[in-house]
């Protein structure tokens, strides 16, 4: 575990681990996965303060108690996953905001494969994690072959890291909610998220050095595991 960075300007990533730790410290952008946006209003912030929301499509649209979440949270912008059309937004947003979509899969892919050492191949190897005996390995990545299985790579909470990453490239990096485990989401108390949980630990293990060397976690025994930055709030 290394000391903490300092940095002036924080960027925070919030995922939806059940039990995280918000930093206390003003933070100058966050980007909140899902759910999670439901703790914006717990952010201490700087002047200037912006909001990012990332979802994915599907999510959003099938799930409504996250859909009111982020509806209520008024985002300064709302990053998409997936395929959702401007009638979509227009339907259900009330505010003015900027979004970014990410609308396909090679558009998807080729954003989050830079970030690993192998590139593309990385994410492949990572999805033979994903189930944990050889038939459904086998089935999944026949899915993955013949597309059936679009969404491949990292979670929407670790895909909110590698976006904060690529936008603040002269900032340091603060996860907290962001599990690279098994585990269940504060909003979803009934429901453990393991199959993505374990393709998002190989790829963590797999960032390139000059991004993982960004990273704090606000979970000290989270930067032991993972071999990043604690930060310890002063």
């Amino acid at each position: 575990m290394k000391s903490q960075f300092p940095n002036n300007k924080d960027i925070l990533v919030v995922g939806s681990k059940k039990g995280l730790k918000i930093p206390t410290s003003k933070i100058y952008k966050a980007y909140l996965a899902n759910g999670a946006i439901s703790l914006v209003n717990k952010l201490k912030k700087t002047k200037g303060f912006e909001v990012n929301c990332i979802t994915g499509a599907a999510i959003y649209l099938r799930h409504k108690e996250i859909r009111k979440k982020i509806l209520k949270s008024k985002p300064n912008r709302f990053v998409i996953r997936g395929q959702l059309s401007k009638k979509d937004l227009k339907n259900y947003f009330n505010h003015k905001f900027r979004y970014r979509k990410f609308e396909t899969t090679k558009k998807i892919n080729n954003f989050q494969s830079k970030f690993f050492v192998k590139n593309s191949f990385s994410i492949l190897i990572a999805e033979y994690f994903y189930e944990n005996n050889i038939f459904k390995k086998i089935v999944h990545f026949t899915k993955i072959l013949l597309r059936f299985k679009k969404n491949i790579g990292v979670s929407t909470g670790f895909f909110s890291l590698l976006l904060a990453l690529d936008e603040n490239k002269e900032s340091n990096i603060i996860i907290s909610g962001i599990s690279m485990k098994k585990g269940k989401h504060f909003f979803k108390k009934k429901k453990s998220f393991i199959n993505r949980a374990r393709v998002d630990a190989y790829l963590f293990n797999k960032l390139k050095k000059n991004f993982k060397e960004r990273i704090a976690t606000t979970d000290k025994l989270q930067a032991l595991e993972l071999d990043i930055k604690y930060f310890r709030e002063k």
